[in-house]
Protein backbone atom coordinates (compact mmCIF):
# COMPACT_ATOMS: atom_id res chain seq x y z
CA UNK A 1 0.00 0.00 0.00
CA UNK A 2 1.20 3.76 -0.89
CA UNK A 3 2.06 5.77 2.15
CA UNK A 4 -1.05 7.71 3.54
CA UNK A 5 -0.78 11.14 4.03
CA UNK A 6 1.78 12.53 6.53
CA UNK A 7 1.95 10.06 9.35
CA UNK A 8 5.43 11.00 10.61
CA UNK A 9 4.29 14.44 11.49
CA UNK A 10 3.71 15.61 15.61
CA UNK A 11 -0.06 15.86 15.60
CA UNK A 12 -3.31 14.27 15.89
CA UNK A 13 -3.97 14.07 12.25
CA UNK A 14 -0.69 11.71 11.99
CA UNK A 15 -2.42 9.64 14.14
CA UNK A 16 -5.70 9.41 12.20
CA UNK A 17 -3.25 8.53 9.13
CA UNK A 18 -1.66 5.66 11.01
CA UNK A 19 -4.97 4.22 11.80
CA UNK A 20 -6.22 4.42 8.54
CA UNK A 21 -3.37 3.28 7.02
CA UNK A 22 -2.88 0.25 9.75
CA UNK A 23 -7.16 -0.47 8.64
CA UNK A 24 -6.29 0.01 4.91
CA UNK A 25 -4.01 -2.73 5.27
CA UNK A 26 -5.94 -5.33 7.07
CA UNK A 27 -8.61 -5.02 4.31
CA UNK A 28 -6.36 -5.18 1.53
CA UNK A 29 -4.78 -8.33 2.90
CA UNK A 30 -8.55 -10.05 3.53
CA UNK A 31 -9.04 -9.05 0.08
CA UNK A 32 -6.36 -10.93 -1.15
CA UNK A 33 -6.95 -13.64 0.81
CA UNK A 34 -10.38 -13.98 -0.52
CA UNK A 35 -9.79 -13.38 -4.15
CA UNK A 36 -6.96 -16.12 -3.48
CA UNK A 37 -9.46 -18.86 -2.06
CA UNK A 38 -12.56 -17.91 -4.33
CA UNK A 39 -13.27 -17.82 -8.38
CA UNK A 40 -15.27 -15.11 -7.67
CA UNK A 41 -14.02 -11.31 -7.97
CA UNK A 42 -15.44 -10.19 -4.48
CA UNK A 43 -18.00 -6.97 -6.00
CA UNK A 44 -18.88 -9.39 -9.01
CA UNK A 45 -21.83 -10.90 -10.11
CA UNK A 46 -22.25 -14.76 -10.93
CA UNK A 47 -23.07 -15.54 -14.39
CA UNK A 48 -26.34 -17.36 -15.22
CA UNK A 49 -25.37 -20.53 -16.82
CA UNK A 50 -27.50 -19.69 -19.98
CA UNK A 51 -25.58 -16.48 -19.92
CA UNK A 52 -22.09 -18.63 -19.73
CA UNK A 53 -23.35 -21.25 -22.28
CA UNK A 54 -24.21 -18.35 -24.67
CA UNK A 55 -20.34 -17.13 -24.25
CA UNK A 56 -19.15 -20.63 -24.76
CA UNK A 57 -20.94 -21.33 -27.63
CA UNK A 58 -19.76 -18.16 -28.93
CA UNK A 59 -16.07 -17.65 -28.25
CA UNK A 60 -14.49 -21.03 -26.69
CA UNK A 61 -16.19 -24.12 -28.06
CA UNK A 62 -14.22 -25.13 -30.93
CA UNK A 63 -11.79 -22.34 -30.85
CA UNK A 64 -8.50 -22.22 -29.45
CA UNK A 65 -7.15 -19.38 -29.29
CA UNK A 66 -10.97 -18.76 -26.99
CA UNK A 67 -9.96 -21.22 -24.90
CA UNK A 68 -6.48 -19.57 -24.52
CA UNK A 69 -8.15 -15.99 -24.15
CA UNK A 70 -10.06 -16.79 -20.97
CA UNK A 71 -7.31 -18.98 -18.97
CA UNK A 72 -4.48 -16.05 -19.38
CA UNK A 73 -7.29 -13.93 -17.64
CA UNK A 74 -8.20 -16.57 -14.88
CA UNK A 75 -4.02 -17.14 -14.65
CA UNK A 76 -3.28 -13.39 -13.89
CA UNK A 77 -6.52 -13.45 -11.49
CA UNK A 78 -6.01 -16.89 -9.80
CA UNK A 79 -3.08 -17.91 -10.45
CA UNK A 80 -1.86 -21.65 -12.81
CA UNK A 81 -3.57 -24.40 -10.70
CA UNK A 82 -6.79 -22.46 -10.00
CA UNK A 83 -7.49 -21.57 -13.43
CA UNK A 84 -6.59 -24.61 -14.93
CA UNK A 85 -9.23 -26.16 -12.54
CA UNK A 86 -11.66 -23.63 -13.70
CA UNK A 87 -11.31 -24.31 -17.23
CA UNK A 88 -11.64 -28.08 -16.95
CA UNK A 89 -15.35 -27.47 -14.74
CA UNK A 90 -16.42 -24.75 -17.90
CA UNK A 91 -15.54 -26.90 -20.61
CA UNK A 92 -17.10 -30.12 -19.07
CA UNK A 93 -20.15 -28.56 -17.72
CA UNK A 94 -20.62 -27.04 -21.30
CA UNK A 95 -20.00 -29.56 -23.10
CA UNK A 96 -22.34 -31.57 -21.93
CA UNK A 97 -24.51 -29.20 -22.63
CA UNK A 98 -23.52 -29.59 -26.15
CA UNK A 99 -24.13 -33.07 -25.55
CA UNK A 100 -20.59 -33.71 -25.76
CA UNK A 101 -18.23 -35.65 -23.98
CA UNK A 102 -14.39 -35.56 -24.90
CA UNK A 103 -14.89 -33.27 -28.02
CA UNK A 104 -17.38 -36.47 -29.85
CA UNK A 105 -20.94 -36.02 -29.63
CA UNK A 106 -22.86 -37.70 -26.79
CA UNK A 107 -24.74 -41.21 -28.02
CA UNK A 108 -27.39 -40.62 -25.90
CA UNK A 109 -27.64 -36.90 -27.12
CA UNK A 110 -27.23 -38.13 -30.81
CA UNK A 111 -30.32 -40.00 -30.86
CA UNK A 112 -27.88 -43.14 -30.17
CA UNK A 113 -28.19 -46.02 -26.77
Amino acid sequence: MTRFGSPSEPDAIARVEKAVSAAVGRIERVFAGVESQYPRAVGSQKTAPDDEFEEFVASVADNPQGVADLVTGWRGQFGDGEALSMLASYIDRNEKRLGRVGGETHPAEAGGV
